[in-house]
Parts: structure tokens; C-alpha cells; sequence
């Protein structure tokens, strides 16, 4: 989301917290800011003019009607009415405040925005969250803040194709992203609709810049057909309905970072994750807490090193004792939060991993059974160099008796 910089030093007047109940009009009219936050003042009314104020913060008061600054001042640069008990902006009656670049209306009643672009002309960025949105017009904002509110589909961007850069739209009620619905984005790098209803994997190739891409709780099943977006270093999958692994290959040149846990996947093939060459943080769970088997991280000649794998509510299926000789080569941290699905020490590798004792691979079991665990992890030689060798199962003297 971009920032604006320059306000620290402004001349500040600051009424937060204070017992008022009527709006002051004993401030300063050379006041490049105001701060008016916390009070029961019900009703705002203007007589001053404040030619130098560029910044106004009304938050957490009892006000229900948007206040109208244009005649108040012209210089306003960022604006901020949330929390409170505001339903509408009437821009019908309000004259153009030619400055303002970032606007917050969030957490108010609002249920409709008409189109901004008049009353907001350069407006930047625009944070609505927490309203009951359901339609919303157009504006001039590059980022679109509209977490939790009632939006069943995607705001209308087409305006600010070339410069639009931000949206999050989750927490609302989207169902489906209808193909050719978003428009061309060159500049989008951060796209966030976690927490609606998609059952598919939306069409957002026409992001063509995205960095980062959040579906996480939604009800996705199925991610066929995912477009080829050259950009993408973040993807967050995390509680969906996927019982396989998806095909990411039109995702691989830079994903780094891949959250797919609390879905159904329990097997990940080698031929879809060796593709992955990029990817160094890796989070894999299932959802109903059972057994996961892990991909064969011998098969994934990786260009970063090393990777940072977490594994949560699964634990790791029995008879990959193996995997874990493999994951010297590649896996630098590991984070299990389950033991062994069959708990006993004699499944669990007898070997060391980088320095990791079972104590750090598996903190959250018993006493008694972390040193159990320590006694054989320690136990047995390194594979590692025959894993290298045979790029395949790695398997020693003591695996093959377990």
C-alpha cells in the first residue's frame, strides 16, 4: 500500500481522549493538523478556516454526518472519519477537495460509495474496511482497502488501470471472479481476497506485475488452469478444499513462498514440486490432522538455500523415514508441530539433520519421548552422500531394520 511521508513535523492540535461532547473551536488557525479522536461529540460545526491544514483525524466519536472540510480547507492532503457512526457521503453536496490523496472511512455504516472521482480528484488511496459495503463507484485511489463488508464482486478499477497498484477485498462475500472481469493491471503487485466464498482459482493474468497473491478461506477445490504469471513471490492457499497438489508450472520462475496448509493434500509428487526451484519457505498441513507424506527432496535441485519448511496439524506419515537423511541437502529449518504418526522412536530417523535435535524437530511431545528420540537421531550415519549420489530413496543399515 504506498505511503505518504512529510507529516511529522506539522503543527498539531490534539484533542484525543478528552471528556467533549461539542466540537472545539478553540484551535489554533494555523493548525496543519488536527487530531479529534475518542470524544462523544455528536455533531461537527465549522466556522474557522484553517488555510494551512493538510492532515484531519475525526476517530471514534458519535458524528453521523460526513463532515464537509472544503470550505474549511483547500490544503488537505490526508483525511481520516472512521469510527463513527457515518451511513452515506454526500458528494452531491459537498465542493471538490482538490489535495486530498488518502481518505480512511473505515469501521462506519457506510453501505454505498458513489463514484469519488469529482469530489477526490488526485485521491491515492482509500481504506473502507469494516463498513457494509455492497457497490461502490469509481475513484482515482491506486489502493483499495475493503476488507469486511458485504461486496459480492470486484470494484471497478478500469479508470486507474495504468496506476493502479493495491487491492484487498477479503472478508466479503465474492463467489466468483467471471473471466475477463479484471482488467488489465500492469502496476497491481498485491491482490488480497482471503476469507470469501471462490470455489476456483480466479483469472488474474492480467495482473501481469503480482507479487503477492492471497486465496486463503475460501472453498477452492480445484486449481486447473493457473495462469502463467511470471511475477508471483507470495502465494497463500492456506484453508481451501484441495485434496491434490496443483500444478504450478506456470508460477515457478520466482514463487518463493508457498502457504498451502489446513487443505486435504497428503502426497506432494516430485515431478510437481522439482519445478518449484525458487521457493524457500514452504508451510504444508491437513486439515483433518492426519498423516502427510512429504515430497522426496532429493528429486528438487533448488537455486535458493535453504528452505524453511513448517509443517502444522499433520504429522509426517510412518514409513518416510528416509525423507529426513534427504532433507539435509535442502531443508534448513523445519518446524513440526505433530510427532510421527506411529510415535515410536524406531520410526523416526536415526540420523542428524543439520544440527537439529529431535528436541527442536519435535517440541511439543513428551519429555520421555524427545529423549528417546535424542538417543536415536544421534544414533546413525549421515546418508546425505549417497542421497546425492542416487537422487532417489535414501535408505542405511539401521532403516532398513526399523
Amino acid at each position: 500500500m504506498p505511503e505518504l511521508s512529510g507529516f511529522n513535523a506539522l503543527i498539531t492540535y490534539d484533542r484525543t481522549g478528552l471528556n467533549i461532547s461539542t466540537y472545539p473551536h478553540d484551535i489554533p488557525l494555523d493548525a496543519e493538523s488536527i487530531i479529534i479522536d475518542r470524544t462523544t461529540i455528536s455533531q461537527i460545526d465549522f466556522i474557522e478556516i484553517f488555510s494551512n491544514l493538510t492532515s484531519y483525524r475525526l476517530s471514534d466519536n458519535k458524528i453521523s454526518v460526513f463532515p464537509n472540510l472544503s470550505n474549511v480547507s483547500n490544503s488537505i492532503v490526508v483525511l481520516t472519519v472512521s469510527m463513527t457512526n457515518i451511513a452515506t457521503i454526500p458528494v452531491d453536496a459537498m465542493a471538490t477537495m482538490p489535495l486530498l490523496q488518502k481518505l480512511d472511512i473505515s469501521q462506519n455504516k457506510i453501505s454505498e460509495l458513489p463514484d469519488l472521482t469529482t469530489v477526490f480528484p488526485v485521491l491515492q488511496s482509500l481504506s473502507a474496511y469494516s463498513n457494509v459495503l455492497s457497490r461502490m463507484g469509481r475513484t482515482t485511489a491506486k489502493s483499495l482497502t475493503l476488507d469486511y463488508n458485504k461486496m459480492t464482486e470486484l470494484p471497478d478499477v478500469n479508470n486507474v488501470w495504468d496506476t493502479f497498484s493495491y487491492l484487498s477485498v477479503s472478508g466479503n462475500n465474492i463467489s466468483s471472479i467471471p473471466s475477463g472481469d479484471i482488467p488489465r493491471l500492469p502496476k497491481c503487485r498485491n491482490f488480497n481476497i482471503r476469507s470469501n466464498k471462490l470455489t476456483t482459482f480466479p483469472d488474474v493474468s492480467n495482473m501481469t506485475d503480482l507479487y503477492s497473491l492471497d486465496l486463503s478461506s475460501n472453498r477452492i477445490n480445484s486449481m486447473s488452469g493457473v495462469p502463467r504469471m511470471s511475477s508471483l513471490v507470495v502465494l497463500t492457499m492456506d484453508d481451501n478444499e484441495l485434496t491434490t497438489f496443483p500444478n504450478l508450472t506456470n508460477i515457478k520462475n520466482r514463487l518463493s513462498i508457498l502457504f498451502i496448509f489446513d487443505n486435504e493434500i497428503v502426497v506432494f509428487p516430485d515431478e510437481l514440486m522439482a519445478p518449484l526451484t525458487s521457493l524457500w519457505y514452504f508451510k504444508i498441513g491437513r486439515k483433518s490432522r492426519q498423516p502427510i507424506y512429504l515430497p522426496n527432496f532429493c528429486m528438487m535441485n533448488h537455486t535458493n538455500s535453504p528452505l524453511s519448511l513448517t509443517i502444522v496439524y499433520s504429522s509426517i506419515n510412518c514409513d518416510q523415514n528416509a525423507i529426513f537423511a534427504q532433507m539435509a541437502e535442502r531443508v534448513g529449518m523445519l518446524d513440526v508441530t505433530s510427532p510421527p504418526s506411529c510415535i515410536s522412536p524406531n520410526n523416526v530417523i536415526g540420523r542428524k539433520f543439520n544440527n537439529l535435535t529431535a528436541d527442536q524437530l519435535w517440541p511439543r511431545q513428551s519429555a520421555s519421548l524427545k529423549q528417546d528420540n535424542n538417543e536415536r537421531f544421534h544414533g546413525a550415519a549421515d546418508c546425505t552422500d549417497s542421497c546425492r549420489s542416487r537422487r532417489g530413496t535414501c535408505q542405511t543399515k539401521e532403516t532398513l531394520q526399523s
